[in-house]
């Protein structure tokens, strides 16, 4: 089993998802690393940089949006936010 990485940027976000995955998936982003734990009730993103206008919320959610649209359109997961933008944590 493949080691899952220890999440250590500089800014991150978690966002709950309407059902957890089956499996685990890394995926990554140009502006991050987006990270699926199998059972686990969230998402979580990991950033390349901290924002420069300090808007994690925004940055974090619109990757982890675009993140889970590529899983789909690849077949690799079908998943989606639960509340949207409303349930996180930084």
């Amino acid at each position: 089993m493949t080691q899952f990485p220890n999440l250590s940027g500089q800014a991150g976000a978690a966002f709950l998802l309407s059902a957890a995955p089956k499996e685990s998936v890394i995926f990554d982003h140009p502006l991050g690393r987006v990270c699926l734990r199998a059972a686990a009730p969230y998402v979580s993103v990991e950033l390349n940089n901290n924002p420069v206008n300090d808007d994690v919320r925004s940055v974090t959610w619109r990757v982890v949006q675009e993140s889970l649209d590529a899983l789909a359109a690849s077949g690799r997961a079908s998943l989606v936010t639960s509340k949207g933008d409303t349930e996180y944590l930084f």
